[in-house]
């Protein structure tokens, strides 16, 4: 990773973020959220918990939200966090990023091996290869959820509460031909354009189960 040296940069570490994504119900048989899968005593007590409480709720969530059947559980990073891990990913050519809206995507990855340049000032992120780059900027709002799906590994969904204010979601470049609509998608990073699925005027593909109130900023598939 490099950082610009001219001047220095102060990152401050966030606490974790809450489980909450707005809509609370207990479940009565399990008493837990059917939204965020704590109990009715660990939310009462998130507003004047320690660190070393919250963390041992999120560890705890997992395998709740598993057990549970939740189809996206929050995940506790944000801020720099948040693109510690995003930078992981893309580090470990461990999958494909997709940014853009249904229809009209960019999808940015790193083969294994490939070379590549990562740049950080404060909460901003720049990852870039020969091919293509992506940019995310993380404020304390940009919230990551874990999607789970009837096959494969789980998706991760950066996503921001609707209607909020503030820096840009996250960017994408590709220096590749854009496929026609009926064309075959090339291998490695591409964007592609199908006016029909567009023209549906959705966000997000139809089938990813996002918590009411967020908008999809960015999707990574496990490869």
């Amino acid at each position: 990773m490099s950082v610009d040296p001219r001047q220095p940069v102060f990152v401050e570490r966030s606490r974790p973020a809450s489980p909450c994504v707005g809509t609370c119900a207990i479940d009565e048989a399990s008493g837990l959220c059917v939204s965020c899968a704590r109990t009715r005593d660990e939310i009462a007590a998130w507003g004047g918990a320690d660190e070393a409480f919250r963390r041992r709720v999120w560890a705890a969530l997992a395998s709740r939200a598993a057990a549970s059947g939740l189809a996206a559980r929050r995940l506790s990073w944000r801020g720099a966090e948040l693109l510690d891990e995003v930078e992981r990913r893309f580090s470990d050519a461990s999958g494909v990023f997709v940014v853009g809206v249904y229809g009209a995507v960019a999808e940015v990855l790193r083969e294994p091996g490939e070379a590549y340049e990562a740049r950080r000032r404060g909460l901003s992120l720049t990852l870039r290869t020969r091919r293509a780059a992506l940019r995310v900027e993380a404020p304390d709002y940009l919230t990551a959820f874990e999607m789970t799906r009837p096959s494969g590994p789980p998706l991760v969904a950066l996503a921001a509460p609707a209607g909020r204010v503030g820096p840009p979601g996250p960017s994408a470049e590709v220096d590749a031909a854009i496929p026609p609509p009926d064309g075959a998608s090339p291998e490695g990073p591409y964007t592609h354009l199908l006016p029909g699925l567009v023209a549906q005027g959705f966000d997000a593909p139809p089938t990813l189960a996002l918590p009411k109130g967020y908008v999809l900023s960015a999707l990574f598939h496990p490869a």
